[in-house]
């Protein structure tokens, strides 16, 4: 099923090429989920943009992508990248890298998507894709090995993704594995009441006019780096309190809730090292979030109010460039989490830890020259949750193309973080142009 195809230009450049994409997908569900979201199939449209080869190694770059569910008449979007960089003849070892633009200072976040540094684009359950901060990125290099990053940012532009709606009194999603508070409560009199929930929205500067800022500092030898990096800024992600409260009728409980965002320090430190076709990393990354607002009334039988937990991480991974295919990749990936707690909440926008102890193993190859195979796979050994994404691409023509794959989830443990999504196993089909 292939769609009318829609185009625009953002930038031209000679040496750039722009990818647009358009997707219809269809999902097949493996189990039978806790809540069905009204649509199985939907619309995707993606533009993608770098000067260079990507992200890392391009000048300007932009990337951005919008979903439209048609049953329930909802649309989602994320601008991941939109960015441009400014040099002066007169200042020729400083660069200014201004827009929306992801923090490459983790190279385990291409792999892990921690969500520390930047948020997550969240249109797929096991999806790794990031989005970028917002602001000024000011590169000097006072030395061919020694670089210095200064990242200030006026305002957030936080996640979106899975988007949460309040519609009667209950929170609803278009996307069916996204969190969502009790809809009842046990009330003292022993009766099983519903909550009926109301969104108090702040005014919108307090949620986005969040200034931040950053330090990194990297010094490069004999085909090695080592870096650290520091930042006080607004966390990705909104948090979530509220308070409730059982109506006088005795019937339900009318829980009003408001988002708002804290601030948290991250940083850390990495060593790396780069092969003919290998390259290796080992570093350390510590999370320690305000602990701000701690109100959400407490009601004897019910509570819903954010926490707060410090994380600290050891990452390490190899990459390796496969010789017999083209394009073709693999990488090992560890994640160890030092911190005793796994971050354990009320609050249905908060997110405990992921990982805890876990092996990753991301493959990608062409079998051939039409037909490419994608497999990501996790495996933590203290939790024992496991993760699978498959993926075969098929490209009969040129701007044609077709997937099929799968996401499962395989989880235990009742109190882990994957748990909650142990019946969204997914098979997938998608059919679309590129140009």
């Amino acid at each position: 099923m292939l769609l009318s195809l829609l185009s625009f230009e953002l930038f031209s450049s000679q040496n750039s090429e722009q990818v647009n994409n358009i997707y219809f997908q269809q999902i097949y569900r493996m189990n039978d989920p806790f809540e069905k979201a009204k649509d199985s199939n939907w619309v995707d449209y993606g533009y993608t943009w770098y000067s260079g080869a990507d992200s890392l190694s391009s000048d300007d770059g932009a990337k951005l992508r919008f979903r439209y569910y048609p049953k329930a008449k909802k649309p989602i979007g994320s601008l991941s990248e939109l960015f441009t960089t400014v040099r002066s003849d007169g200042f020729a070892n400083v660069e200014l890298v201004v827009g929306r633009k992801i923090l490459n200072w983790n190279p385990a976040d291409q792999f892990w998507v921690t969500g520390h540094l930047g948020g997550r684009e969240n249109f797929e359950l096991l999806s790794s894709a990031r989005e970028g901060i917002v602001g000024t990125i000011v590169k000097f290099k006072p030395s061919k090995n020694f670089l210095i990053e200064l990242m200030f940012s006026p305002l957030l532009i936080p996640e979106l993704n899975p988007n949460v709606d309040v519609e009667n009194g209950k929170v609803t999603s278009a996307a069916e594995w996204a969190k969502k508070p009790p809809q009842r409560t046990l009330v003292l009199n022993g009766n099983l009441v519903p909550n009926k929930y109301e969104l108090r929205m702040p005014p919108l500067e307090d949620l986005i006019i969040k200034p931040g800022g950053g330090l990194y500092v990297e010094y490069g030898f004999n085909r090695s780096w080592i870096s650290a990096y520091w930042s006080y800024k607004p966390e990705p992600r909104v948090r979530v309190n509220a308070e409730g409260g059982l109506t006088e009728e005795q019937d339900e409980v009318s829980v009003p809730f408001w988002p708002f965002i804290n601030y948290h320090q991250v940083y850390g430190t990495d060593y790396r090292y780069v092969g003919n076709d290998w390259k290796f990393n080992l570093g350390l990354e510590r999370n320690c979030p305000d602990h701000g607002q701690v109100k959400g009334v407490e009601i004897e039988y019910f509570k819903i109010k954010s926490t707060y937990f410090d994380e600290s991480f050891l990452h390490s991974s190899v990459i390796f460039d496969l010789p017999f295919s083209y394009k073709s990749t693999l990488s090992l990936n560890f994640l160890n989490l030092l911190s005793d707690s796994i971050g354990l909440s009320d609050s249905f926008l908060d997110e405990p830890v992921r990982w805890q102890r876990a092996l990753g193993l991301n493959f990608s190859i062409f079998l051939v020259e039409k037909v490419r195979l994608i497999l990501e796979y996790i495996h933590d050994m203290r939790s024992e949750d496991r993760t699978l994404m498959t993926k075969i691409q098929y490209y009969p023509y040129k701007g044609i193309f077709t997937e099929l794959g799968s996401e499962t989830v395989w989880a235990p443990i009742l109190t882990n973080y994957w748990s909650m999504y142990r019946t969204n196993d997914t098979a997938f089909i998608n059919f679309g142009t590129k140009f």
